[in-house]
């Protein structure tokens, strides 16, 4: 029943969710809101499915121990080691040796497999960073998903969420100091990859390939500048495109005028 309310409360607040796993008394989603805010939406959640366990258990009070946490995916590198982290998570408390097997998770859409909670995820994003099609994404991800997290990248994702975001009131596009950590980030580098592939053409994945074609690089330019206008470092964006942070930066200097030249 949480799924079909997470399901009627994504149609009513449009947000999307590309890896999830419900385990026996917590859960995990990746998502990404588009319009209501995050903590807008996850009381709507809690709230619905709040009202249905206590009227069906005759009881009263709080469903949920405390308010949920948060954290941001930084990149897609960190994007990739949040879907293993959420998939994983049957493995790491024992349940089941292979997330296969467990019913209640994201991983079957991604496989393409029967999924029994379809209609929950939005796997095109995912998958479109593990190839340009459908069926290379599908084996991309399963040979990534085949390989355990690494346990630097466990203690990375154990780290912040030690140190996650609280809801509030905040849009949480625009996030705020939280615990020390300066998080000053407008959009994320994956939505303006997305948005500069919707504007040039260009997949993700070629955008960020060794190639060194010319044609690639005005939507490398421009997806620099508006990375770095959204507040990410030089080497962030270097990281995320492959590229020397001396690249990064030309693409980011402003285009020499003809008067320049002369000077």
């Amino acid at each position: 029943h949480f799924l079909q309310i997470v399901a009627s409360t994504k149609k009513q607040m449009d947000f999307q969710i590309y890896a999830f796993c419900l385990m026996p008394n917590h859960f995990h989603f990746l998502m990404k809101r588009l319009k209501m805010s995050l903590s807008s939406i996850m009381q709507r959640i809690q709230l619905a499915y709040a009202v249905y366990f206590n009227k069906r258990y005759v009881r009263t009070g709080h469903v949920f121990e405390g308010p949920f946490h948060a954290i941001p995916s930084r990149d897609t590198r960190y994007f990739k080691t949040l879907m293993k982290y959420i998939h994983e998570n049957p493995i790491r408390a024992g349940i089941t040796k292979n997330p296969r097997t467990w019913e209640w998770s994201g991983e079957h859409a991604l496989r393409g497999e029967n999924d029994p909670v379809s209609g929950i995820m939005d796997p095109d994003y995912p998958l479109s960073l593990f190839g340009d099609t459908l069926h290379e994404a599908r084996i991309a991800y399963a040979r990534y998903m085949d390989e355990s997290l690494e346990k630097e990248d466990l203690s990375e994702i154990r780290s912040d969420l030690k140190k996650s975001i609280k809801p509030n009131k905040e849009d949480f596009s625009k996030l705020n100091t939280i615990d020390g950590n300066d998080f000053k980030f407008g959009l994320d580098l994956l939505t303006i990859a997305e948005n500069i592939r919707k504007e040039f053409g260009f997949s993700s994945s070629l955008l960020r390939s060794p190639s060194r074609s010319h044609m690639l690089t005005p939507a490398r330019r421009a997806f620099s500048r508006e990375a770095r206008r959204q507040g990410h470092s030089v080497k962030t964006i270097s990281e995320f495109l492959g590229r020397t942070p001396g690249a990064i930066s030309q693409l980011v200097s402003p285009i020499p005028t003809t008067k320049q030249l002369r000077t």
